[in-house]
């Protein structure tokens, strides 16, 4: 059995700055040409750009049997009521590791509407699988 999961959150959507550590920051910080000896006060307010996001689930699709030799299966696992997609991705399980090769997962993405996620399942295998979808839900801008 193996789990894995994609975020789909950038630092675009989350406002979040990723660094290697703080002297990465403290070297490649730089000051405007014109803000010295100017204090925070002299600067506007950065634009948020969203109001966030609340309520955040992880749901889970019942499991699902992937028959030997079907192509393109998709396992979907639906968000609650008015939440949208932020990530997901999925576990297959089966008690055979020498056939593993032969499953492929061929899409793992949020559906059209961003409010599921959709996973697509190829088994080449003589074996079936179990497949669950997983997703990472919430409330977005409200």
């Amino acid at each position: 059995m193996y789990k894995h999961v994609i975020p789909v959150l950038t630092a675009a959507t989350t406002g979040l700055l990723l660094f290697a550590g703080p002297a990465a920051v403290a070297s490649s910080y730089q000051t405007p040409d014109n803000a010295a000896g100017r204090s925070a006060a002299d600067f506007p307010e950065p634009d948020k750009g969203h109001k966030g996001f609340s309520g955040w689930e992880r749901v889970v699709s019942p499991l699902t049997s992937v028959a030997p030799g079907q192509l393109g299966r998709v396992v979907e696992v639906a968000c609650g009521e008015g939440k949208r997609v932020l990530g997901g991705g999925h576990i297959i399980e089966s008690g055979n590791r020498v056939q593993d090769r032969d499953v492929h997962v061929v899409a793992s993405r949020p559906n059209e509407a961003g409010n599921a996620w959709q996973i697509g399942i190829t088994n080449l295998s003589a074996i079936s699988y179990g497949v669950k979808a997983y997703a990472i839900c919430a409330n977005v801008g409200q």
